[in-house]
């Protein structure tokens, strides 16, 4: 049962909330498996490094075999020291929380570089108004995306869990990286990075942002 907490929608919009989410949870493994095999065919990463990277992506791998049901979305909950760093229009971002039979547990949030749809400002006509809301447009769209996943194996906070922190960088170093993974409560830093000329970055990229720009517009922000 869907749990899309803090608006309503009608049950076709929440088929396709579901649809959306499901292409989403697809694109976020075969993200980690991309930046998870740059690292283990690298010979100079560190073994802690690899190590923690394996285990992460076959962590999440369950999420991939386990025909996992989207049990809630939701806008993301935005702390007042995120809120002092937003820009003008921009959407809060959007949680997903998953399921797999056995209890294990997945929250996906992603949040920057996207616009709430209609806002007001959209509608400007006078012509500087119109400028400034292109200005602010393109100053949200330059943001990196963020996309986080944290994954409990019980379902709780107290069991084994495994945490990552993803982006998606725009412009001309386009590219996704992987600056962090927290696994059974000790923090690994990670440099890998797929860049544009890396193996499916396109079928990647679109299979990543496109279920997060339609989440984004089926979604409301919280702010």
């Amino acid at each position: 049962m869907l749990e899309n907490e803090g608006f309503s929608a009608e049950d076709e919009i929440r088929e396709e909330i579901v649809s959306w989410a499901q292409k989403l949870l697809v694109g976020i493994v075969n993200l980690q498996d991309s930046l998870t095999l740059i690292v283990e065919n690298n010979d100079a990463a560190e073994e802690e490094v690899r190590n923690a990277l394996t285990h992460a992506n076959e962590t999440l791998s369950i999420f991939n075999d386990s025909y996992p049901e989207v049990v809630a979305v939701r806008p993301r909950r935005i702390s007042i020291k995120d809120r002092g760093r937003m820009l003008q229009g921009q959407h809060g971002g959007v949680t997903v929380e998953y399921s797999v039979k056995g209890g294990a547990k997945l929250k996906v949030n992603f949040y920057g570089g996207m616009r709430i749809p209609a806002t007001s400002d959209m509608k400007d006509t006078d012509i500087y108004q119109r400028a400034s809301h292109a200005a602010r447009t393109r100053d949200v769209a330059s943001q990196p995306t963020n996309v986080n996943w944290h994954l409990s194996l019980l379902g709780d906070e107290d069991g084994p869990r495994v945490d990552a922190w993803l982006e998606y960088i725009p412009g001309s170093k386009e590219s996704f990286r992987q600056s962090a993974l927290l696994v059974g409560g000790e923090r690994v830093d990670v440099i890998s990075s797929l860049g544009k000329e890396g193996y499916k970055f396109d079928e990647i990229k679109e299979s990543v942002l496109s279920p997060i720009v339609r989440l984004t517009e089926l979604v409301p922000s919280s702010v």
